[in-house]
């Protein structure tokens, strides 16, 4: 299956809030990535430490506000 990149412009305007839960300790994106990414997007990065790659549902952490 091919997947389509889409860039910030296009999905930014369909969610309400974004927010970015990274792993200190992901060894498939690093954390520093993850960072910048929040920074340019604009939007909260919750820092873990210990969770690896998140990459299931059950894995991130549930944030409420």
């Amino acid at each position: 299956m091919d997947k389509k990149v889409i860039s910030d412009h296009e999905f930014k305007p369909l969610v309400k809030k974004f927010v970015i839960n990274h792993s200190k300790d992901d060894q498939t994106i690093s954390y520093k990535q993850g960072v910048k990414l929040a920074k340019d997007l604009g939007i909260k990065l919750i820092s873990t430490a210990g969770r690896g790659h998140i990459n299931k549902e059950n894995q991130a952490i549930l944030c409420l506000e």
